[in-house]
C-alpha cells in the first residue's frame, strides 16, 4: 500500500510561483476548476489495532487510516490526534456497542477552546494545518480511542466506530487558524476535504488495571 506522509514543498512552490494570468487564461482555469468541483471527493476510514486488549483508565492507541478512494488529489486534515485541543477544522466522534447489550450509545466528541492570534504566514499554517493526498494513498495515524468512552467503561468487551468530520479549507470555526487568509486560500489549487467519514467496526477488550494487553 503506497503512504503519502507529506506533500508540503509542492503545495508552497504552486502557492509562490502562480504566474500572471490573462483574463481569457483566469477564465479557462476557473472553468477547469469549476469541472474538478463536479467530481466527487472519495474518502475511506479504516481503524485497526496489533492488539484487542487495553488496561482500564490507561490509552488505547489503534491506527487510523484515512485514504483517497477518488481520481483527484484532496487536502486533509494533518492532525487527526483525539483530544480536547483537537486541531480544527476536523473533530471526532465515537459510537461504543457494549458486546452484552443491542443498544449502541454515542461516545464523546472532542472540542477545542479559541486559538490565540497567530504571527505565522500563510504557507506555514497550510503545511501545519493540511495533507494533501494523492489519489490511491493513505494517510496513517495513531489515536487513542479511550476518550470514546467519556468518563470511562467497566472492563468488558466494546465495539468502537469512529466518525471524522471536516469543515474544509474554509471553515468559519473561531479556532481555526487560517480564518484570517481568505483571500490567499481562494489561491490554493487543490480541493480540501469537506464532510463526515465513518470507519469500519473494530472490538476492543477494556481489561482490569494490571492486566497487559494481548
Amino acid at each position: 500500500m503506497r503512504l503519502l506522509f507529506a506533500a508540503n514543498v509542492a503545495i508552497v512552490a504552486i502557492l509562490c510561483l502562480q504566474p500572471r494570468t490573462s483574463l481569457l487564461a483566469q477564465s479557462d482555469k476557473n472553468s477547469s476548476r469549476a469541472k474538478q468541483d463536479e467530481v466527487p471527493i472519495l474518502l475511506s476510514l479504516r481503524f485497526t489495532s496489533p492488539t484487542h486488549s487495553f488496561e482500564e483508565h490507561r490509552p488505547m492507541m489503534i491506527q487510523a487510516e484515512l485514504k483517497n478512494e477518488g481520481t483527484q488529489p484532496v487536502l486533509v486534515c494533518r492532525d487527526l490526534s483525539v483530544r480536547v485541543d483537537n486541531s480544527q477544522p476536523c473533530a471526532w466522534q465515537f459510537a461504543v456497542l457494549a458486546a452484552n447489550t443491542s443498544n449502541q450509545r454515542p461516545g464523546c466528541a472532542t472540542a477545542a477552546d479559541g486559538l490565540p492570534p497567530t504571527t505565522e504566514n500563510f504557507a506555514s499554517l497550510l503545511i501545519k494545518n493540511w495533507i494533501l493526498l494523492s489519489p490511491g494513498y493513505s494517510y496513517r495515524v495513531r489515536i487513542d480511542v479511550a476518550s470514546a468512552f467519556c468518563s470511562g467503561a467497566p472492563p468488558g468487551r466494546y465495539q468502537v466506530v469512529g466518525f471524522l468530520t471536516s469543515s474544509g479549507i474554509n471553515s468559519q470555526s473561531i479556532n481555526y487558524e487560517l480564518g484570517g487568509f481568505p483571500r490567499e486560500i481562494k489561491s490554493v489549487p487543490y480541493r480540501s476535504w469537506a464532510g463526515t467519514v465513518s470507519s469500519n467496526k473494530i472490538w476492543i477488550t477494556i481489561g482490569p488495571p494490571g492486566k497487559e494487553s494481548r
